[in-house]
């Protein structure tokens, strides 16, 4: 049931933020997106008995943690947010969703994984599916605006998210 009502609530997302968007400034929808995460994953926390063990880690690695929420919940949604007021809400998605050939690159530039020729290929197939799918076909019409930019930097930001959680 967790499953399904994740799978409801991700599928909703791109819809929901452009609305978000269009009623209030980036900052705000970014503000009560974390505000309401932060709310949720404190109760869940609590329920699940987890707290004093969670605070402990935190303490413990406090500036680690205040580096990634403000590039996780910080810069990252801002800049998202920012994208979705400026394209559509598929070009949106279609664009931030790059994130993992961003990670792939960034985890081999930090953190020395190995990439090998099949991977660089499919990098470069990845990066012009992505333009393809903005200029739906039209490669001609490819236009590197400010909503593509913001978008690019979330999808960047979140894949370096991504990595630094990781390792």
């Amino acid at each position: 049931i967790y499953a399904i009502f994740a799978i409801i609530l991700w599928s909703t997302l791109g819809v929901g933020f452009k609305l978000a968007v269009n009623g209030l400034n980036n900052f705000s929808v970014t503000y009560f997106v974390t505000l309401f995460a932060t709310i949720f994953l404190f109760i869940s926390i609590t329920i699940k008995k987890k707290l004093f063990k969670t605070f402990k880690i935190l303490k413990k690695n406090l500036i680690y943690f205040i580096i990634v929420g403000i590039i996780g919940l910080g810069i990252h949604p801002l800049l998202y947010t920012k994208g979705y007021s400026l394209l559509s809400a598929s070009n949106t998605v279609a664009i931030f969703y790059s994130y993992p050939i961003f990670m792939i690159l960034l985890s081999s530039i930090f953190f020395k994984d190995k990439l090998s020729f099949n991977s660089t290929i499919c990098l470069l197939i990845g990066f012009i599916g992505v333009i393809i799918l903005v200029t739906k076909g039209n490669l001609s019409d490819f236009n590197l605006n400010s909503g593509i930019i913001y978008t690019l930097l979330a999808a960047l930001t979140w894949a370096f998210f991504s990595v630094i959680i990781k390792y």
